[in-house]
């Protein structure tokens, strides 16, 4: 990590096709375009610097950038805690060429509008050049401008995770697998209850005959026989 000094300069870079100019209170500079390979620079002091950044974003939207071993000390003094965070060209087009679901919602982020212009920017570099970009991309990017026009920071679009079409192939034998096993369970279970209540059932016999109740007769009396 470097130690900076206000009597040094340091090299503040323009990694966009684009020029780039920036002001002082007494003075203008104009940073030809460069690109993320070849990018363009000059050597600015860090009272320059500070100025710049009280009177543009330029610093905290990516569009300039310092030696990476600078980088640390100057955005510290620049009161800029989220540098890390800030999306640099290579990054924006590697987003818009190849999206995840994650790296797609880091542009959906983006509340600014001037720094959301650098992703546009990209984005009409890459359709120029016929890259290949998928409709979500497409749709994302011209979506999320329209938002920020109307000033919504906040974003109400949602990126629906796409799965590979081999692993939905592998999750749909997997469903159908899990099916058949569960079909399989219930005719066997079907099975044995059935066959647990034929065991249950009880069997007929022939009703018992019990002997008819004897009767006590009366040895018959004299009186009996007189009557």
């Amino acid at each position: 990590m470097a130690t900076i000094s206000k009597e040094k300069s340091y090299m503040v870079y323009n990694t966009s096709s684009s020029p780039l100019c920036l002001s002082t209170r007494y003075e203008s500079f104009l940073i030809e375009g460069g690109s993320p390979e070849s990018p363009t620079g000059i050597p600015l002091s860090l009272d320059e610097i500070l100025i710049i950044n009280s009177r543009s974003p330029v610093f905290k939207i990516g569009a300039a950038w310092f030696d990476e071993e600078d980088a640390e000390e100057i955005y510290s003094a620049l009161r800029i805690h989220n540098w890390r965070d800030i999306l640099t060209d290579r990054e924006i087009e590697a987003i818009l060429r190849n999206p995840t679901t994650e790296s797609l919602q880091r542009i959906i982020d983006i509340d600014n509008i001037a720094y959301f212009e650098r992703v546009r920017g990209m984005f009409t570099y890459l359709q120029n050049i016929g890259a290949q970009m998928s409709m979500q991309v497409q749709k994302v990017v011209k979506t999320r401008y329209k938002e920020l026009q109307q000033r919504k920071t906040t974003s109400s679009i949602r990126v629906v995770p796409h799965e590979d079409p081999q692993q939905a192939a592998a999750r749909a034998d997997e469903v159908n697998d899990l099916k058949r096993q569960l079909e399989e369970m219930q005719r066997m279970l079907a099975g044995f209850m059935a066959q647990s209540a034929a065991a249950d059932e009880p069997v007929e016999t022939k009703a018992e005959t019990k002997p008819a109740a004897k009767t006590t007769r009366k040895k018959p009396t004299a009186e009996d026989t007189e009557a």
